[in-house]
């Protein structure tokens, strides 16, 4: 990448950041406060790291207005937050002087400014990381750039970083972020100390992902899957990440039964509760198309990936995306609660976004090589603006509260899209 090119990746970059900062200070969304919902399962885990206690009895009172205590023993007065300690621990250094002990009437402003920040910061963070693993690829500018938007702006990415900051999914995505530009990178000589260092933050970087999602197994898989199809990486380094990301899986199921096995008295690995695994794929198809919650509904952009995907001359990384997909969609389809609550779009695939950045721009920059370039770059931008729009304008009604939490139909998603007002009644 010659110097221009790095100045105006550099301008693009703080543009945005201007963007997400503007987000952040005026909200233009109507919600209220920035710690809700999911969220504030999420962040009761720093009132429980600052007590030193996996009892979230003391939260009770506000876990319950989120329906998060999952597992109650009343004998022993214990209670079992559903939600994992991976976003409390990540936000802990941040907000964990800043709360009171009693969290009967919420969490205090500071903490809801801190995180709100957080999931623009962590935002801007993936978009960085991304991009220079894309560089790793020798990706041109354009087609980052043009990744970049297609991805921020035609998933739930920019959404689950600043209106539902204080969700997992940023943070998911954020890590996940970073070990795909480990594993993506050139091996150095096995005695550089930037090499162990390269190894110990794969680790750290998985365990706390294991910690955030319990389906953030199949990104540590992906990632170690990559990095053995890196031809670049020496064969001992591939054993080392192999090795990094199971001791990351083996501390992540030690918490999961030590927590459930104190708070239940059993060997278990889910934390929620009376939420049950129905027979395999049984919601699949609503997963992918329904109005309701579909990823090809609210995020067409995927589905444009899909079909032009396979284009790429690194095939390998669309095989790992398009198989993450697909497995994201066999294991939410096997959950009654499929479409994972009030949300917009089908959040549980925007954890993956870094990857479906990567495909994308690896796509876009082989693209741009074929002979028939004249024909397929206007093809496949004007079909990206188009699904951009989608997204963009469902997102701009669900922010403004003239698009539902939950329950969304038909009528309501193509009325939404031609801007028609609703029928009186």
């Amino acid at each position: 990448m010659t110097f221009n090119e790095r100045s105006l990746g550099a301008v693009c970059l703080s543009i945005f950041a201007i963007l997400l900062s503007s987000i952040t200070i005026l909200q233009p969304y109507n919600n209220s406060p920035p710690i809700r919902s999911d969220g504030i399962g999420y962040h009761a885990w720093v009132h429980a790291i600052r007590r030193g206690s996996i009892n979230f009895c003391k939260e009770e009172e506000i876990l319950d207005s989120a329906a998060t205590i999952s597992m109650r023993n009343p004998a022993e007065n214990k209670c079992g937050n559903k939600y994992p300690p991976g976003v409390g621990i990540t936000q802990a250094p941040f907000t964990i002087f800043l709360g009171q002990y009693k969290t009967s009437q919420g969490f205090s402003t500071a903490s809801n400014w801190i995180v709100l920040s957080l999931g623009s910061a962590l935002l801007l963070g993936t978009v960085f990381i991304t991009g220079k693993t894309l560089q790793q690829f020798a990706c041109s500018l354009k087609a980052i750039l043009g990744s970049f938007i297609a991805g921020i702006f035609g998933t739930g990415l920019l959404h689950y970083a600043t209106y539902d900051g204080s969700f997992s999914h940023i943070y998911s995505a954020f890590f996940f972020a970073c070990t795909l530009y480990i594993v993506s990178k050139k091996a150095p000589s096995q005695a550089s100390r930037w090499g162990r260092a390269d190894i110990i933050s794969f680790a750290a970087f998985n365990t706390l992902l294991i910690l955030i999602r319990q389906t953030n197994l199949l990104l540590i898989l992906t990632s170690v899957g990559i990095a053995i199809n890196n031809e670049t990486l020496t064969l001992t380094r591939k054993k080392n990440l192999a090795l990094a990301s199971l001791l990351a899986i083996f501390l992540g199921l030690i918490f999961y039964l030590s927590y459930n096995l104190y708070h239940l008295g059993e060997l278990t690995l889910s934390t929620y509760g009376g939420e049950k695994i129905v027979p395999i794929a049984t919601h699949s198809l609503k997963v992918f198309l329904s109005y309701e919650r579909g990823l090809f509904t609210y995020y067409p952009i995927v589905f444009l990936l899909i079909t032009f995907g396979w284009i790429t001359s690194k095939r390998w990384i669309f095989i790992f995306t398009l198989t993450l997909i697909i497995g994201y969609g066999l294991i939410y389809g096997s959950w009654d609660v499929w479409y994972l609550g009030g949300g917009f779009g089908h959040r549980g695939f925007v954890d993956m976004t870094p990857l479906m950045i990567l495909s994308l721009g690896l796509t876009v920059d082989q693209i741009s090589q074929l002979r028939w370039r004249r024909f397929m770059i206007p093809l496949v931008s004007s079909l990206a603006v188009i699904c951009i729009y989608v997204t963009t304008t469902t997102q701009h009604a669900y922010w403004n509260s003239n698009y539902p939490f939950a329950g969304a139909d038909q009528q309501m998603y193509w009325r939404t899209l031609i801007n028609s007002p609703p029928k009186k009644k």
